[in-house]
Parts: structure tokens; C-alpha cells; sequence
């Protein structure tokens, strides 16, 4: 069942000293590479031109958006990361881009994900001065 574990590290958390605070963000990473990596995956779009703007853009289903109270970025750069991460609540984007070995996991703002997870279908554009550009080029959105 998707979620179970991280709602165990939640609920088990508070209770048990060897459970570490940052694994409930390991379990929402996890759970997130999982559910994108069972989507379909159909580039519309590569990227936004000047002369040929596409009319309607989404997130892309290879993106998959968490809220973590660590950055646990660290941890899933590096085979030895040592230590607890820091502290602090941030939004990660992770991104499998299309015939890339491995997702690409980068810190975005609350705003944009909160603009990123708004776009689950397809939504009309209008006047964007070229806003999107650099969501088409990290590969955030697509486009038609």
C-alpha cells in the first residue's frame, strides 16, 4: 500500500529514539520516485520557442514534487554522506529526464511548487512572456 511506510515512520517517530527524524523525507523521496517512475511518460513538447509557443503546458508525469523538513539532498548525492542533514523545510523537485540514467532532485520554492503541483491536466496559456522557458528546459512542464 503506497504511503505505508512513511505514515509507519511518522506515527513511530516521536515514540522510538532510533528512528531517525530526516527517514520520514527519505520515505516521501522514495515513495515519489515510485509513483514517477510507473507513469507514462510522453514528451509533448521539448521546449518553448518564440515563434511556436504551445498552447497548453502540465507538470510532466516524470516529475514528482515533496515538502521535507530536511534537506536531504546530501544523502542521495553521495554513497558516504555522514551525518544528520540540515534542518529546514524545503521543497524538492525530482526529475527523470528523458534518457537520462537518474532522476535529478533540485531545491525549487514554495511558490513554484505550489504552481508546479496546480498543473496535474492540461491548462490553457495566455501572455506568459516566455515564463515557462525555463521550466520546458529543466524539464518541469510540457507542452502542446
Amino acid at each position: 500500500m503506497p504511503g505505508s511506510f512513511s505514515s509507519f515512520l511518522s506515527a513511530a517517530g516521536g515514540g522510538r529514539p532510533n528512528i531517525r527524524p530526516y527517514l520520514l523525507d527519505l520515505a516521501r523521496y522514495e515513495l515519489a520516485v515510485a509513483e514517477v517512475r510507473t507513469q507514462p511518460w510522453v514528451k509533448i513538447a521539448a521546449q518553448s520557442t518564440e515563434t511556436d509557443r504551445p498552447a497548453q503546458v502540465r507538470r510532466s508525469p516524470s516529475v514528482g514534487l515533496i515538502r521535507c523538513k530536511y534537506d536531504i539532498r546530501p544523502l542521495l548525492e553521495s554513497d558516504d554522506a555522514a551525518g544528520i542533514p540540515e534542518k529546514r523545510n524545503l521543497f524538492l523537485a525530482i526529475v527523470f529526464p528523458r534518457g537520462g540514467p537518474k532522476e535529478r532532485v533540485f531545491e525549487i520554492g514554495a511558490d513554484l511548487a505550489g504552481f508546479l503541483a496546480s498543473l496535474t491536466d492540461w491548462r490553457p496559456v495566455s501572455g506568459t512572456n516566455g515564463g515557462f522557458d525555463q521550466l520546458f528546459e529543466l524539464e518541469l512542464v510540457e507542452g502542446r
